[in-house]
């Protein structure tokens, strides 16, 4: 019996029990960043640090490939979102909802009288797992029904 007490104890430790979540913040199209360094600067002058904790951007890399030039892009993967992890109460819901560029939280029900859902845990996890560990796309830059000419392989000096 002591030892499932010692396991249970050794759990809570890992991981704090506080309620803290992610949540959905929407924000006016192309403000991302400035609502995050916006909400930044407010943790730091409000010392709400210890119930926000991180806002993140995900990102998608791009390695564009025009005019025989290549150059890598980083395009927002949700525009008009920012996330936000953080202890959800009166205080914090105003802090977040109040910044600059904030138009609100997304994912609220009149049910829950205006209190945004948060985001499963596992679903955060891979969306931060797949910024750190995500191979870029390549975008070549033709459009449908341009005419292209293939350098490489037994096509190699034909026009499609």
């Amino acid at each position: 019996m002591n030892e499932q007490r010692d396991a249970s104890v050794a759990v809570s430790e890992e991981t704090p029990d506080d309620g803290r979540a992610w949540y959905i913040v929407q924000t006016y199209s192309g403000y991302e960043n400035k609502v995050k360094t916006s909400l930044e600067q407010r943790i730091k002058a409000m010392d709400l640090g210890g119930k926000i904790f991180q806002v993140f951007i995900p990102t998608i890399e791009e390695i564009e490939i025009k005019n025989g030039a290549r150059r890598t892009v980083s395009h927002k993967k949700f525009p008009g979102y920012v996330f936000v992890h953080m202890v959800m109460d009166e205080g914090t819901w105003h802090v977040v909802r109040n910044t600059p560029g904030v138009t609100g939280f997304a994912s609220t029900t009149s049910e829950q009288k205006e209190r945004p859902t948060p985001i499963p845990d596992a679903e955060m996890e891979q969306m931060m797992r797949d910024e750190t560990h995500g191979q870029p796309r390549v975008n070549i830059g033709c459009e449908i029904g341009e005419s292209v000419l293939v350098t490489d392989g037994p096509f190699s000096d034909m026009i499609g």
